[in-house]
């Protein structure tokens, strides 16, 4: 038994999590069913080990959006007047709906920053490999689906590290991408973008070829090398996220 934490369940498990979670956001309608989610969220930040500081990089420009979408709702939505202001009514049903789906955004986002900040693009894939293996019997390529999948989230850092460097390098020869005029910095970014997508189509090139060096061919059944294996308190934590689903769905 590993403990209900979230850093330490299976894989499978925290997709699942991650997908009841966003059902159960989806379907609720009750404010104390929302608070019910919002605690469930701060403890899969908590046990997901996540710093509370990149998750704030994470979640201000999420909290942006938010604050438009409730602005949006507040105006536009018909309903008993909350209050005038330079011309524009709020409304009651606006700031119940608008708050509703602000919280939904942000507390989305939230747990899918802690589930993917505590499962490698290996372990991710595999686990929704396992999950569509079922589809695999009417003719889903479910292997190859899972393996593109891993390799799509495996370039994602390189890509950033790579655009990093190229950012510092373009700095270096006087072209600041995150300052200066703005009618400038196209001109700059172009001067990025164009090494970026050549350097990213490269290790593009690189990758088939040593897959096919190493005789890998598209829809045969390969081996994985780190076994998971569910626990008890995966279970747990599978039927807890199945009844918060449960009382969404209810109330």
């Amino acid at each position: 038994m590993t403990g209900l934490s979230l850093s330490r369940s299976d894989p499978r498990a925290r997709l699942f999590l991650l997908v009841a979670y966003s059902l159960a956001l989806f379907l609720a309608n009750a404010w104390w069913v929302y608070l019910g989610l919002a605690a469930v969220g701060v403890w899969a930040v908590w046990t997901g080990r996540e710093s509370w500081s990149g998750l704030r990089k994470i979640i201000l420009p999420v909290a942006v959006l938010a604050a438009g979408l409730l602005a949006f709702h507040l105006v536009l939505t018909p309903g008993r007047p909350l209050f005038v202001f330079a011309g524009w009514q709020f409304t009651y049903p606006g700031l119940a709906l608008g708050g509703r789906v602000a919280l939904r955004l942000i507390l989305l986002v939230m747990v899918a920053a802690a589930v993917s900040g505590t499962t490698s693009p290996v372990a991710l894939s595999q686990a929704v490999g396992w999950w569509l293996k079922p589809l695999g019997r009417i003719g889903l390529p479910v292997a190859d689906l899972s393996l593109m999948l891993g390799l799509a989230l495996t370039f994602i850092p390189v890509i950033k590290a790579e655009a990093d460097r190229l950012v510092l390098a373009q700095r270096a020869r006087g072209i600041d991408l995150q300052g200066g005029l703005w009618w400038l910095q196209p001109r700059g970014w172009s001067a990025m973008l164009i090494p970026l997508l050549v350097g990213t189509v490269r290790r593009a090139e690189n990758l088939a070829l040593a897959m096919e060096n190493r005789k890998f061919r598209p829809g045969q059944t390969r081996t994985e090398r780190y076994q998971s294996q569910a626990g008890i308190s995966d279970y747990l934590l599978a039927g807890a996220f199945l009844l918060l689903v449960v009382l969404a769905w209810v109330y």
